[in-house]
């Protein structure tokens, strides 16, 4: 006997349908994650009171999600692109959420222009197209890109493995710890297996052969059981302890190891893949403002909009999905502590001018410390990118890069044409 279907089956196949994929994110859309956990080399307690940094015997359970920031989904791994790398601690006092990125810089500190930024490389209204002389105009007015510029130009800027990737904390973070002491933080997550970029061409010729490079080799190294390895360094400055000579809260800049020395503390070890991609990746969602007594948020607006920015998108991409969650978060421990998690720590005595010398004299630093295959492709990079944008864009960008380095700004006026 022939079993039916009724109409009703079939309108509840269809609901069940629709809802498959939630809301793609307006940035860090196409991601991958894993499973794993973190375990620190030694006691931080001299730093930090957080919980899971107090002993080299504690295993932290951990969630990570690595994506590209402007593809969407269906997009290229290797694209030139700035790679997300997102980790979920979930603590005993809580879940604690750390937002890094691959570079180690960011193109500005302020809100208004960090939005602009985000403006410039949005698709257009009209045709959901990506207008890139929108982002080389943003450049040409805001001279303290240039330093990230050259990170995401270099060969650093197209990658096909998430395994040989960095992970940066870009933003610093506060530790306390049990006597109230104070200290910025910057972590620095180093993978053991090396970091390994590829070249523009390579990055095309992937982009047509495997959309998907980064995450298939995640994936299929975790389903092999080989685990994926990450050693975490911290810098650290003391807070009200002796003067800061420079804005640690600059994001266009990095601490250099004179400043602040990197210290090995702790490894993240990944372990196994997901099972179900669109409930374990696309339905976790992550906050800088979800962290844990002994960690603050540093004192910047920008980090105070992209915590309601981040908190805004999981309430209208995810809505009652995340009900459960937000019931279990209610009954963390201090939540009181929690909530109260910006530093009112203030570096407004440095000068705008001093920081963009700063900007200017690593951009130039970190050009000077590259060989010269690494430098040729770098400048081949950015003429490719800008050979047909308008003259007065071009000469911009290039008195820019002048004030970086002579040699690298004359390089890419003469390849121009100008």
């Amino acid at each position: 006997m022939n079993e039916t279907i009724s109409e009703l089956d079939f309108i509840d196949q269809a609901a069940l349908l629709n809802r498959q994929k939630l809301p793609e994110r307006l940035f860090h859309a196409k991601g991958a994650g894993a499973y794993g956990y973190f375990r620190p080399y030694m006691s931080l307690k001299e730093y930090t009171k957080a919980d899971f940094l107090q002993s080299s015997e504690k295993e932290t359970p951990v969630f990570v999600r690595f994506s590209t920031m402007n593809g969407q989904r269906g997009s290229s791994d290797t694209a030139r692109d700035t790679r997300g790398f997102c980790i979920k601690f979930h603590t005993n006092q809580g879940d604690y959420d750390f937002l890094g990125s691959h570079l180690p810089v960011e193109f500005v500190s302020e809100p208004e222009v960090y939005f602009s930024y985000l403006e410039s490389i949005k698709p257009q209204i009209e045709n959901n197209i990506i207008d890139k002389s929108k982002f080389w105009e943003f450049i040409a007015k805001t001279p303290r890109s240039v330093h990230k510029l050259l990170w995401l130009y270099s060969d650093y800027g197209t990658l096909k493995s998430y395994r040989k990737m960095a992970g940066f904390s870009v933003f610093p973070y506060e530790w306390i710890n049990e006597n109230g002491d104070k200290y910025l933080v910057k972590y620095y997550f180093k993978p053991l297996a090396g970091i390994k970029n590829i070249t523009r061409q390579e990055a095309e010729f992937l982009s047509g052969f495997d959309v998907d490079a980064a995450r298939r080799d995640l994936f299929e190294t975790l389903d092999d059981e080989k685990t994926v390895e990450y050693e975490l360094f911290v810098q650290l400055l003391p807070i009200n302890t002796r003067a800061i000579s420079f804005n640690p809260l600059d994001l266009t800049c990095i601490w250099t190891e004179e400043e602040a020395p990197k210290m090995a503390v702790g490894k993240l070890v990944l372990q196994r893949n997901c099972r179900d991609y669109e409930k374990e990746v696309e339905q976790i969602s992550f906050s800088p403002g979800n962290v844990v007594p002994g960690i603050r948020l540093s004192n910047m607006p920008l980090l105070r909009i992209l915590n309601f920015a981040c908190k805004d998108s999981e309430r209208y991409r995810l809505g009652s999905a995340r009900q459960d969650e937000e019931e279990i978060r209610k009954s963390q421990i201090d939540k009181e502590e929690n909530w109260n998690c910006y530093s009112t720590e203030s570096y407004s005595n440095i000068s705008v001018d001093s920081s963009l010398k700063r900007c200017f004299l690593q951009a130039g630093v970190f050009f000077r410390t590259m060989d010269n295959t690494m430098q040729q492709h770098l400048i081949d990079n950015i003429m490719d990118d800008m050979m047909f944008l308008d003259d007065h864009i071009q000469q911009a960008v290039v008195m820019h890069l002048q004030k970086v380095d002579d040699t690298l700004g004359k390089q890419i006026a003469k390849g121009l044409t100008f």
